[in-house]
Formats: C-alpha cells, sequence, structure tokens
C-alpha cells in the first residue's frame, strides 16, 4: 500500500527493486515509491535520490503563485509518428534546458490558464514544475462541442496517439500521473467524464495498467463504460507498428465493459459443457467412499471432522497415500502443521509397508532398508511439504500454497488443520469469523488454481454425546460451522468410541457423508478398521441402505460391555 507522504512531487526514476524506467516517485523529504511495484522506499535510502532531494533554486521548482510556464517549440516526433499539428492542439512540445531536450505537456486550468508542466527527458525521467495539486486529465481542454465519447488513455503520449486518429467527435485525454494514481485523478474529474456518453478506457497492457483500468471501471457509469482489447503494451505501440487505421478500428470496436465476476452463458466455452476433461474423478481404496462421493475432484473443498484421537490425521494420510498409489503423476501438497516433516513422511512409508506409524517411529528396522528405499523413492519428488516452525498467519499458507501448486504442478492440497491457522487471525475476530475468513480465502484459491483441497478441521462438543466416546458428528459440531456448512462441497464426520470396553469396537471407525454438493448423498457410507495401522474398510454401504442398519444394537452395546475381562 502506498504510505501517506506528507512532501512534494519532485520527479520520477527507475526503480531499483522491480527494474521500471520511471514508476518511481521521488518526493521532497527524500523518500519515494513505486508505482508499479508497490515499494515504497524510506529518506536516504537510495544514493542516487540525494541530488534529486536537495533544496532546488526557485527557478527550478516554483511555487504555484510564481509559475511561469517555459515556452515551447513544436515538431513532428517521428520516432513516435506524432505530427507536430497533434502535439500543438494538445500543447505538448520541446523544450531545451541544460543542454537537455525535454518533452513537455501542458495542463490548463478551466479559464484557459496552464497551472502545471509534466517534464519527460530523454532516458524517460519525469518531474513536475507548477501546481499538482488538482490537476485536470491531460488534454480536457480539446474537448469540441460536438464530441460525444471520451477516450482515457494512461500516459500523453498515448492520448496524442488515439487522437490524432479520430475525429473531433471523440475528445481523448491522459491521466497525469500513470498506472496507481489513475483512480485519483478519474475521481477527481468525474464531472468532466460524465459529460460524455460512452468512454473507453485504454491503458497499458500491462499487470499495472490491467489493475488500474479494474479500479477506474467500478468508479464509472456501467452503462457508458468501454474498453479497449488490443495485444500491443499501449496505443503508441499500435500507432507505431500497425498505423492509424488500427488505432481508429480499435477505438470503433471498443467493447462494452462486463464486470469480470458477472458472465452469461455464451461466456462459457462450449467444449467446456460437451466434453468431459480427463481424469476429472481420483478414487480411493474405499468403495463406500467411492459409492456415494464418485470420487474427489478438482476445484472442490473437502473437510473432515472428528474428536480428539479418533483419527482425522491418520485418514487424512490414508486418502493421500490412496491418490498417489493409484494416480502414479499426481504430485500433492501435504501441510501438517502438528508433526514435522519427517513424522509426515515417515507416515507415508509406514503405510506403504502397511505398518504401524509408531512402531516404526521407534523402530526403523521393522521395514527392510530395501523396502525402506523404495518407499521413499516412490515418493520422493511426489509429495511437497513446507518447513515451518512457530506461528504462520493464514495469509502466509494461502501464499505457500499457491507457490506449491505453481511451481511443483500439485493437483491436491492436503492440509491438517483448518482449526490452528486461525490462531493468527485479527484477535478482535472470534473464533467463528476467523475461521468463515480462512474458509473464504481457500474457497477463492481452489477456484482460481483449480485444485482439489481436503482439509482437517476440530470439532465443539454440542449436547452429551462426547465424540472421543462414539457420539455422532454432525455439521453442527464443526468449529465455525456456518461457512463450513456453506463453503464446503463434501464434510465427513468420522465416529469411533476410543473408550470402548470391546477391543474391536475401539478400532472400528464410522465414515459418515454429511454434505455431498455434487449427487446429496448423505449417512455411514463405510466402516474402517485401524487396529492393524492400516485403515481397511470392512464395511461399505449401498445408498438406498438405511442409517439405522448401521447402528448398534442394545444387545451387540451389552456385549461389547460384558467382554471387557476377556479384552484384556
Amino acid at each position: 500500500m502506498k504510505p501517506e507522504v506528507k512532501a512534494e512531487f519532485l520527479e520520477h526514476a527507475a526503480c531499483p527493486k522491480c527494474g521500471s524506467s520511471d514508476a518511481r516517485a521521488i518526493y521532497s523529504n527524500g523518500s519515494s515509491y513505486c508505482f508499479s511495484c508497490g515499494t515504497y522506499f524510506a529518506p536516504g535510502e537510495i544514493e542516487e535520490d540525494k541530488e534529486a532531494t536537495e533544496v532546488k533554486e526557485p527557478e527550478e521548482i516554483q511555487e504555484p503563485q510564481k509559475f511561469t510556464p517555459v515556452p515551447l517549440n513544436y515538431a513532428d516526433v517521428t520516432n513516435r509518428k506524432l505530427s507536430a499539428y497533434i502535439l500543438q492542439k494538445y500543447s505538448m512540445g520541446i523544450h531545451r534546458e541544460n543542454g537537455q531536450v525535454l518533452l513537455v505537456a501542458n495542463y490548463f486550468s478551466p479559464t484557459g490558464d496552464v497551472i502545471a508542466q509534466h517534464f519527460r527527458t530523454p532516458d524517460k525521467k519525469f518531474f513536475w514544475r507548477g501546481n499538482t495539486k488538482s490537476l485536470p486529465l491531460f488534454g480536457s481542454q480539446t474537448k469540441d462541442k460536438s464530441a460525444t465519447t471520451l477516450v482515457i488513455t494512461e500516459g500523453e503520449i498515448d492520448a496524442c496517439s488515439v487522437a490524432q486518429c479520430l475525429p473531433p467527435v471523440y475528445t481523448v485525454v491522459s491521466v497525469p500521473n500513470g498506472a496507481q494514481s489513475a483512480p485519483k485523478y478519474i475521481k477527481e474529474n468525474l464531472e468532466f467524464i460524465e459529460e460524455f456518453q460512452k468512454v473507453i478506457i485504454w491503458f497499458d497492457n500491462d499487470d499495472p495498467g490491467r489493475q488500474a483500468k479494474r479500479e477506474v471501471l467500478e468508479i464509472l457509469d456501467p452503462e457508458k463504460s468501454y474498453v479497449i482489447i488490443s495485444e500491443r503494451k499501449d496505443a503508441n505501440e499500435v500507432l507505431v507498428n500497425d498505423g492509424p487505421q488500427k488505432v481508429k478500428e480499435l477505438v470503433m470496436s471498443a467493447q462494452k465493459w462486463k464486470p469480470e465476476d458477472i458472465r452469461t452463458i455464451q461466456d462459457i466455452p462450449i467444449d467446456n459443457l460437451i466434453n468431459t476433461p480427463p481424469e476429472l474423478v481420483y478414487y480411493t481404496s474405499y468403495e463406500g467412499l467411492n459409492r456415494f462421493l464418485n470420487g474427489f475432484r478438482m476445484n472442490e473443498l473437502v473437510v473432515i471432522g472428528a474428536g480428539t484421537g479418533v483419527g482425522k490425521s491418520t485418514f487424512l494420510r490414508h486418502l493421500a497415500y490412496d491418490l498417489l498409489v493409484t494416480y502414479p503423476e499426481l504430485r500433492i501438497g501435504y501441510l501438517a502443521f502438528e508433526e514435522t516433516n519427517e513424522m509426515s513422511t515417515l507416515g507415508f512409508i509406514a503405510r506403504d509397508n502397511q505398518v504401524k506409524l509408531g512402531d516404526l517411529f521407534l523402530d526403523r528396522t521393522i521395514v527392510s532398508e530395501e523396502n525402506f528405499l523404495k518407499s521413499y523413492d516412490k515418493f520422493k519428488d511426489r509429495i511437497v511439504m513446507m518447513d515451518h516452525f512457530g506461528f504462520l498467519s493464514p495469509e502466509q499458507v494461502i501464499q505457500k500454497i499457491k507457490e506449491i501448486v505453481k511451481i511443483y504442478d500439485t493437483q491436491f492440497i492436503f492440509l491438517d488443520h483448518i482449526t490452528m491457522l486461525t490462531y493468527g487471525i485479527d484477535q478482535s475476530l472470534n473464533e467463528r469469523r476467523a475461521i468463515d475468513s480462512l474458509l473464504n480465502q481457500l474457497r477463492i484459491l481452489i477456484k482460481s488454481l483449480n485444485i482439489g483441497v481436503i482439509a482437517v478441521s476440530h470439532l465443539n462438543m454440542k449436547g452429551e454425546e462426547h465424540h472421543e466416546e462414539g457420539g455422532r458428528v454432525t455439521l453442527e459440531h464443526f468449529r465455525g460451522s456456518g461457512s463450513i456448512k456453506q463453503l464446503a462441497d463434501v464434510v465427513i464426520g468420522l465416529e469411533r468410541n476410543t473408550q470402548a470396553n470391546n477391543l474391536d469396537a475401539r478400532f472400528q471407525t464410522k465414515v459418515r457423508i454429511l454434505k455431498d454438493r455434487l449427487y446429496g448423498n448423505t449417512g455411514v457410507c463405510s466402516i474402517i478398521d485401524g487396529r492393524s495401522g492400516v485403515l481397511q474398510e470392512t464395511q461399505s454401504f449401498m445408498l438406498n441402505q438405511f442409517e439405522d442398519e448401521t447402528e448398534e444394537t442394545e444387545e451387540e452395546k451389552d456385549t461389547q460391555s460384558t467382554t471387557f475381562e476377556e479384552d484384556f
């Protein structure tokens, strides 16, 4: 964000951080700000600025009330293909000073007086003289009474380039200070802009220009707003390379602006609807889960919840393992914030060799070195993790997920757990609002990157049944349940009585589908057994099987309670 700078603007210069040749503004207190990369430089931070911020003689930087504009000469600027006629009409000419040839643009008051001049050196440095506190749009003094259409460009050269190719019914202007200050000057000159029936925005075809265009269009009347679509960087580049007719054609064919997030069906390519994308569905080893959900998909958020110690993290790891083994080309991001990367890796190696993670952690020799290395090689370049120590904010994790997906080309992110990431959100928010904020960020990320995210969440205890003792999980039990109910595509609850008297029952977990946005299938889909360290499905259910068929009978519960002595 640009800081508040209580100092006068002096000139534009190159940015040492992003390499822009003219986007950094230098101020009289020695500070500077780059409008391209958004970096603020403190006073004295850049050695080359010291000369620019020294006190100037009055004739160089004049007070507004004493300002006398320098005289201009008008001639063709051949490298830009601009004629002396259009430059004189726009009052943009040549001035020689201290051995330099400067290109100078005049800015006029409503009464026709020159109130400021914008200077451009041959090496693309910029500086101002005059009153710059309230600037009009450059070229606004050229408005013809017959003009009904306004074209707004990002720079003075672009404004002259477009105006040279159009009849008087078009008025062409430019914002005074580049892309990042464009919204400010649009707001200040809104009364002038609203005099026109049609407003066309032609900003530079780069990231700052596109961002400025979006912000400006939010200010303007959408019924009047149009945009130029061009592969060239700016209007002058079109004039130089393609000629005046192409400039005119682009203006005449300007497209009515439509907000990026508003679409009609015809905006969707028909091929996207007719053709089923390859590898759209990813199945696991759990038949009941596959039957109810029809697999996991890109662009979906899956949330898994269970009581403490029930096995959320283990189940998450098994799902990740299934996808990796079933789909050899798949890569995943695995972010487990309550364990080290070494422990996560051991978990995958343990699952691959069908041993308990705890046993392998204490004794690595239970897996032969040959099999250990085979498992290591199987996953070494397909599971991407994140080194972390201490607190990580949700924003940091979101950024890391972006990097993991873009750099390593991962298709799924496994996140354990989302509740932990809310600990660093603004303390003025309660936990529910914190989870709402995080889930919204995740949902946006999933859509923009077209990935699948499978995440673990903690539960709240509601009612008398304890989740650690086999209590039934509902959507209301999830932390931040409102956002999870609304934003998650699939919600899964795990139910296991970790205190059951019967040892078999103690390791039996019900997998309950609480929400399935695409198919609407809900209920208990599988029962899995984890006694061996591998979560194996012992029973899967059909979609038309009633839920009470999966519940324990009172007789079964009594049997469990009477076998306590036999189990130990």
